[in-house]
Parts: C-alpha cells; structure tokens; sequence
C-alpha cells in the first residue's frame, strides 16, 4: 500500500469498534478497527501480519473514543523485543512496525506491531 498511516485523516475521527481476528493463528492474524471519519464516512482499517498488541484502555466512560494521534515507529522497546526474539527463529522482522494510537477523552495508548494495514 502506498498511503502512509499517518496521512489518514485521524483527527477528530471517531473509533467504533476494535476486533481481534485470530480465526487463523499463526497465518492471519490481524487487529481490526471500524472507524467513522470527522466526515461522515466509514471504514475498516485492517492492521495484518500482526505479531503483538498492547492496549492501556479506559472502560466505563461515557464518551466517543476519538483519535488524538497515530504514528509508525520503527524504533520503539517493544518493536526491538519482538524483533530479537523471532529473528533468533530465524524469520526477518526488518518489516514490522509499531502503530501507536493514542485516543481522548479516556487517554487510551493502543501499540499494534505488524508488517502491514490497509482501508477497507
């Protein structure tokens, strides 16, 4: 894919729904986001080839989960952890990338590492 994650239009967008599709293990695993545009429009960004996620959420606030900001990072802690541990496997992880999404109001920090997304 040629679009950048970042060149999205994340401000003000809206997250609807978050899915973890592991119906494949180990072949297609993916994290799934359903989000609605500061437009109007709908969409589902598919994050794929995932190898880990971690998610610092806020429940039980009564608020839309707008996104405040999305980066890939190809240098961060948990990328080089993961990045050490399956190369010692001997499988290339020069591809994998850390997508970090931060949220308002509830604060959410959600880090995604995969090799791939895309708009669906």
């Amino acid at each position: 894919m040629n679009t950048s994650i970042t060149s999205l239009p994340w401000h003000e967008a809206e997250l609807l729904e978050m899915t973890i599709d592991r119906r494949h293990p180990g072949r297609r695993d993916e994290v799934q986001f359903r989000m609605k545009w500061a437009d109007g429009s709908k969409s589902t960004v598919v994050f794929g080839e995932c190898f880990a996620m971690l998610a610092q959420m806020n429940f039980g606030v009564t608020c839309t989960e707008k996104i405040v900001s999305v980066e890939q990072l190809d240098d961060e802690p948990g990328l080089a952890q993961i990045r050490t541990h399956r190369s010692a496997a001997g499988e290339s992880m020069d591809d994998v990338r850390c997508f970090r999404i931060k949220t308002a109001p509830t604060g959410d920090v959600i880090r995604i590492y995969a090799r791939e997304f895309k708009v669906l």
